[in-house]
């Protein structure tokens, strides 16, 4: 886990565990990184299988109507917990400098936690509230995240994010910051944009870019689906996996002969 609430004593019982462990298997750099400085794990024990997911097509079941959005009017979305990692409140922020080129978008951010309240009254604050659409939690997000023209994923730490690979594989112009594992998923200007970290005008610009560009929208998009096809499918992380227990089977049975 890269998540900041680990205490001292996590990372004991890790390194005591692993004790016991002939491999640790972390779904994240990142977090193999973590685990090498605050667990204090030797690296030769930790092998790396980023998240996979499954490749399927939205139901579609959802419209645009069903929002009261209009046909003629951009969709800028993001899907996460309402909580303080995931960075709405960047979203929320760079909102009026989008609206200023592009008064036509419309915001809608899928998911529940603790920040909504906080988050609607900041769009109150901003006077944006009427283009913002919070629609709670919603048990499959894929069907609504198939109508954004752009999604944004402003968390301030993660792992190997499966919203953001799932945005991807329907094949979404994404933009993020460049946190845990997310510059090794976007191939910065090619398959998303990665920009500033925590930087509400450059995040504001990378929306307004691809706003702009019909073109580049659909490449990125594109990029984005083959990438997650070809590095972050399901049947890719289990190929892995099932390689990673042969190679620990035959170990044990090459130790008993």
């Amino acid at each position: 886990s890269t998540d900041i609430w680990r205490k001292r004593y996590h990372w004991i019982i890790d390194r005591i565990t692993a004790c016991w462990t002939d491999i640790i298997i972390s779904n994240s750099f990142s977090g193999r990184d973590a685990l090498i400085e605050k667990g204090g794990i030797s690296p030769e024990k930790i092998r790396v299988i980023p998240n996979g997911i499954k490749l399927y097509e939205p139901k579609k079941v959802i419209k645009r109507d069903d929002f009261g959005i209009k046909s003629s009017e951009y969709i800028v979305g993001t899907v996460g917990n309402l909580r303080k990692a995931k960075g709405h409140i960047y979203i929320i922020s760079a909102a009026p400098l989008i609206l200023k080129e592009y008064p036509d978008t419309r915001f809608v951010i899928v998911g529940e936690g603790e920040l909504k309240d906080a988050l609607i009254r900041e769009t109150e604050r901003l006077k944006i509230s009427d283009r913002f659409i919070f629609t709670g939690f919603v048990d499959n997000p894929t069907d609504i995240v198939s109508l954004f023209d752009v999604f944004v994923f402003p968390s301030l730490w993660e792992g190997c994010p499966v919203g953001l690979l799932e945005a991807m594989m329907l094949g979404k112009s994404c933009i993020a910051f460049p946190v845990g594992d997310i510059p090794y998923i976007i191939e910065d200007g090619v398959s998303g944009l990665l920009v500033k970290y925590k930087s509400i005008e450059k995040l504001a610009s990378a929306v307004i870019t691809l706003l702009k560009d019909k073109q580049l929208r659909e490449d990125m998009g594109n990029a984005a689906h083959k990438r997650v096809v070809e590095h972050f499918s399901l049947e890719v992380m289990m190929k892995r996996y099932i390689s990673t227990y042969i190679e620990l089977t035959c170990c044990f049975i090459n130790k008993s002969i």
